[in-house]
């Protein structure tokens, strides 16, 4: 049995092909072109992942695209380093999200930073052992579903996550569904914005006995693989984590996010001789995880953001409370300092018109004189009697 050829990790993308406008139909499949991935930053800028916009805080992707990188050392290596769920800590490098179909341009994308991140406790690393001992076998990440919170609403359609049962049914037509990334657009090329592509959708059961553990035993849909068109680029934006969807009755249906890519896929040079190799061609395909499969992973998350909105609600209640009793103790002092001012503005006037009127009642004397009589007259306004003179 061959063993898996190349996995994509975090940074590693996958190519594309040109496909129909958006609003064109095909087979009740509509590409509604708006562009619902967002990049996840990676360590040095960029776009390190892919994932779905599922709800305006809510973000699913890779597991492997999950927050791990220490501040203090960009450069250790974090393959195999525990994944922490829950609030993001501080020592880890901040992580942010672009703003769904936008262009990346040089790092200065709009962005929304991560606060939390959920992934299943059964996440495993993936191993590359069979490059080293052929008796051990190699396989991609296990487990490889995360979810992230925002620390605000971007606004978005969003999706609905398939269930088991449409699952199913699906991948037992291998129907036609849509990926969207921001991947390269052909072998050895570049994608700046996301590139949407059609796929098959096939079930991964009992086609690689290398790979049986990808499926819990309880969940046989958990992982499975699109199969992509052609060997010049396969697969426009597949990227880590990106998503996978289909379109019916007016729904965008999730199915779950990209975890790696196998065979011809992976290597993706159309002069690979991978693919003219008979079970490669068989085999080949992006590798996903279904939504549906983590219905604890997705409850946590859920549980976390209804607390961090009613926590977020409380903190806001709290301030508004503040900044109005703020407002109404300055509107009252403002209000007191107006009635002192009032107050010795009318003391002042008082002062001055007692003042006016006193200097106005004040009473002079003057002498008056008759010949050899003298008489002296006291009064507000004193005026000599008649036939006196004033002297």
């Amino acid at each position: 049995m061959k063993r898996l050829l190349i996995f994509v990790i975090t940074l590693a993308i996958i190519g594309g092909y040109s496909i129909p406008s958006a609003n064109s139909v095909e087979e009740d499949h509509i590409v509604i072109g708006d562009q619902r991935a967002v990049g996840i930053s990676g360590p040095y800028g960029g776009v390190g992942c892919g994932g779905a916009l599922l709800a305006p805080r809510i973000v699913y992707t890779a597991a492997h695209c999950a927050v791990r990188r220490l501040k203090s050392d960009l450069n250790a290596s974090t393959w195999g380093v525990p994944i922490v769920s829950g609030v993001i800590p501080d020592y880890l490098i901040d992580t942010y999200v672009t703003l769904p179909g936008i262009k990346i341009s040089q790092n200065t994308y709009q962005k929304v930073k991560v606060i939390a991140q959920f992934v299943s406790p059964k996440y495993e690393d993936s191993s590359y052992a069979c490059t080293t001992d052929p008796t051990k076998k190699c396989h991609p990440s296990l487990y490889d579903f995360a979810i992230l919170i925002l620390e605000k609403e971007v606004p978005t359609k969003g999706f609905r996550i398939a269930t088991k049962e449409e699952l199913s049914q699906i991948l037992d037509k291998e129907a036609l569904v849509f990926g969207i990334g921001y991947g390269v657009k052909k072998y050895g090329g570049d994608q700046a914005e996301p590139g949407l592509f059609f796929a098959n959708l096939r079930s991964m059961q009992n086609k690689i006995e290398d790979l049986t553990q990808l499926n819990d035993p309880s969940n046989l849909l958990m992982n499975f693989e699109i199969k992509c068109a052609n060997r010049i680029s396969p697969c426009a934006g597949l990227i880590s984590g990106s998503p996978l969807w289909y379109e019916k009755d007016g729904q965008s249906i999730y199915i779950g996010a990209a975890s790696a890519s196998m065979g011809a896929t992976a290597s993706s040079n159309p002069q690979d001789s991978i693919w003219n190799d008979a079970f490669w061609s068989v085999n080949g395909g992006g590798s996903y995880y279904s939504a549906q499969a983590f219905p604890d992973v997705i409850d946590a998350a859920d549980k976390f953001l209804a607390e961090q909105i009613a926590l977020e609600a409380k903190v806001a209640a709290e301030l508004k409370a503040i900044q109005e009793a703020e407002a109404k103790a300055a509107m009252e002092l403002k209000a007191k300092e107006n009635a002192e001012a009032k107050a010795l503005a009318d003391k002042l006037a008082a002062e001055k018109m007692a003042a006016t009127k006193a200097a106005s009642l004040k009473k002079t004397t003057i002498i008056c004189t008759k010949g050899k009589l003298i008489k002296e007259i006291t009064a507000v306004k004193p005026v000599c009697p008649k036939g006196y003179k004033k002297k």
